[in-house]
This record gives structure tokens, sequence and C-alpha cells, in this order.
């Protein structure tokens, strides 16, 4: 049986002259007035930046069960500067939100929320959206205010266009995964046989009739066009670089870049393959792709190779905003699919593996990114049915229970006789 879905609180942003306005589109409650933003700092990329360090700061640290780092103060400052920004001040956003988690909490059929987040400005599309911060509820101001950290309510970087549609597939679910490691840099030099380890391990406790990975051999583009020729996996799950490339500046004067992910030609050399050249290689029952490399959600929606894969046809796309630690990434990855192998949608699979890393590092869990075209809680295939307490199935009996306590009886007289 399929679980109950999501539904959207679809909010846009964008930027008009040096004003940055939002509105809700669409929600349970209905769609809001726009709103002018004021942001109570400047954005630029020092921002991000130091966002980006705090969070590398707070894995040296590895405490996740102490007294919260300073680290994580700071993230949480910025979450919640977000949060009173779209979700207080602005005023008609902020009672379309509030009562859209009212009626999602008072239907048993809505799983919750989901937050569809387009974002137009690209300077406010780099921003780490997924620690956006509630501090309405001050007297339990726990993780779990984290918007990102509850399963009512996932956020989603939703890119506008023709929406996807994704059919049901069967299981197991299926991934293809691919490590690339340029020789000829010694700075993206990577552990292959380490990077092998950390995922098969952290999938050992998956059940195989749920989850099934394969390793493809070769590292360039063509060889991975070979391989997905006989392939039938579902999800691509690439693991090395990736980056960004400045584009001449459009019609607009608007100065936009290109993601890539970094292969290996044919001499082992590093090749940079940007999306549209990913994405033909894969074959169409390709339903995601799990990006596990740097900066390969940096940008947000605006310019990072993740949403950049969804515009060329992928219906979702998981990538990093923020470089993340190989025993992050390994566990985030098996928690993802665990879930996803159960049935779960993807945003509540995302949200579970959120919380799963959160129990092992401070503030990696943010790092994953989810982008999409595709409608909300579409499950890659059925839930899993959850077994009943007793197994053997026993026939029902039209006789009273009066007239069996009474043929009991009689013969246990016959046996003590």
């Amino acid at each position: 049986m399929q679980k109950p879905k999501y539904v959207d609180f679809d909010l846009q942003i964008w930027k008009s002259g040096d004003q940055y306005i939002a509105e809700v589109r669409n929600s349970p409650a209905g769609s809001s007035g726009r709103e002018v933003l004021q942001w109570p700092y400047e954005i630029n990329d020092e921002l991000v930046s130091l966002l980006g360090k705090a969070i590398a700061e707070a894995r040296k640290s590895a405490n996740s069960r102490g007294p919260m780092s300073a680290s994580e103060q700071r993230l949480r400052d910025f979450g919640s500067a977000v949060f009173s920004t779209v979700f207080r001040r602005g005023y008609s956003i902020a009672e379309k939100y509030s009562k859209s988690i009212d009626l999602v909490q008072s239907k048993p059929d809505v799983e919750g929320l989901r937050l569809k987040l387009s974002v137009e400005s690209p300077e406010l599309a780099m921003l780490p959206w997924e620690y956006i911060f509630d501090e309405s509820d001050q007297a339990d101001n726990g993780a779990h205010n984290y918007i990102c950290m509850q399963f009512r309510s996932p956020l989603v970087r939703f890119l506008q266009g023709k929406q996807h549609q994704m059919p049901a597939i069967k299981r197991p679910l299926r991934i293809a995964g691919m490590i690339c490691n340029p020789t000829d840099d010694k700075d993206l030099a990577i552990d292959i046989e380490q990077e092998r380890r950390l995922i098969e391990k952290a999938l050992e406790d998956v059940p195989k009739d749920l989850v099934s990975f394969t390793w493809l051999d070769g590292t360039t583009i063509d060889d991975l066009r070979v391989a997905m020729l006989g392939s039938n996996a579902h999800v691509f799950h690439f693991i090395g670089h990736g980056g960004t490339d400045i584009c001449l500046p459009d019609r607009q004067g608007t100065v936009r870049t290109n993601g890539f992910i970094v292969m290996q030609n044919e001499f082992g050399e590093a090749e940079r393959v940007s999306a549209e050249r990913l994405a033909l290689a894969l074959n169409n029952q390709v339903r995601l792709v799990v990006l596990n490399c740097c900066e390969s959600g940096r940008g947000g929606s605006f310019s990072s190779i993740g949403a950049d894969m969804v515009r060329a046809g992928i219906p979702l796309a998981v990538a990093m905003q923020f470089p993340i630690a190989n025993g992050s990434a390994s566990y985030f990855s098996s928690e993802f699919y665990r879930a996803l192998g159960q049935g779960k949608t993807p945003e509540y699979a995302l949200t579970y593996a959120r919380r799963a890393m959160r129990s092992r590092v401070e503030l990696d869990w943010g790092i994953p990114v989810l982008f999409t075209r595709a409608e909300s809680t579409t499950a890659l295939f059925p839930e899993v049915a959850t077994q009943s307490a007793s197994p053997t199935k026993t026939r029902s009996s039209s006789v009273p229970l009066a007239t069996k306590r009474k043929s009991a009886r009689e013969e246990l007289r016959k046996l003590f006789a």
C-alpha cells in the first residue's frame, strides 16, 4: 500500500530591480500576496564560504551529542534569519505556511508539506536553504527545528519547466556506481578501493531484494555509455570531483555557470563532462542521479551540475553543495537507498537519511540537495508491506467460544479419569 502523499507548498523567489520578491503560487491554504524580502545581511560568496567553513569545523569536532558548538550556532543563526525573513516577516507567506502545516497535520492521508523552493536569483540560489531553522517553538529549540529534519516538511529545489513523470518500477532498486580518478592531478587523486569499501560496507545490512548495487567498469564517458547500454539501473551513483565553469553573459547581462563532473579521457587525464553529455550517456530507465562530488550542488538550482542534470531530462538529482567527508557521503547513500528500497518517496528518503547523518556528524546532513521537476511523492515503487505479528494464517471458526470451552473441559475429564 502506498504511503500517503505530500502536498506542495510552492514558494517562488526572484529579483525585481534591487528588490527580492517572494510569493506562494500554490499551497493547501491557497496562494499568497507578493512580499518584498528584507535580508538582514549582505548576500555574497563570502557568506556562503563562511557557512561552508562552519560545517567543516563542526566535522572536526565530531561532537553530535554534547553542547551545541559555535559552528552549529553560526548555521542556526543563518537558518533562523532566513526563516524569519521569509516565513515570519513575509506576513502573507507566513499565514499560508502556518495554515498549510495545520491543514496537513489534520489529514491522516497526507504525509506532509513539500517545500517546493524555486529561486531565480543566482545569489539567493547558492545559499544553503537546507539549514532553515524555525525558532518559533522557543520551549523546544532542538535539532528537529530545522525544517529539513522533519518528515512533515522536506525541502526540494524545484526547477521550473515541464514536470517529469516517473512510472513505477520493479524491485530491487538497481544502482550503477562509477568512480573516476584522474591520474594527471595529484589534488584530484581518489583512493578507489577505499571508496568501494565505504559504499559496500554501508550497504551491507540493506536487504539485497530491496537494493542492488553494481560497480561499472571504466572511467570515461564512452565507458559509461557502453556500460549503460546493457544496464537496467534505476540510479546512477558517481564518486569523483565536480565544479562549475563561468559562461558569457546572456542577453539580459546575467552571468551564468555550467556544472561539470571530472571523468577521464582515453589517456587517463582529467576531462570535464557537462550535465548534457552525462545525461546522454545514461539510459532512459535512470530515474535518479546521485553525485557524490564537491560542489555538484553549489549554486543551487541556478548553476550546479545537479540542477543541470534535471534540466537535461533526469527526473531527480541529489548533489552536494559543500565538500562532504567520505564516511558521511557513503552513510548518507546507504540510508537514502535503504528508504527508497522500502518504497518511500525521494522526499521522505532524503529526510530519513538526514536524520541518520545527524546522529553521527553534527552538520553534514544539510549538504545533500535534491533537485527535481517531478511531481511530489512519486515513489519509485510500492512500499514494502509490513509483516503481521502472526506469520501463519489460521482459519476462522464459526463454533462459539462457550462451546469450545465446554468441549475442552470434557476432554480434560477423560484424560484424568
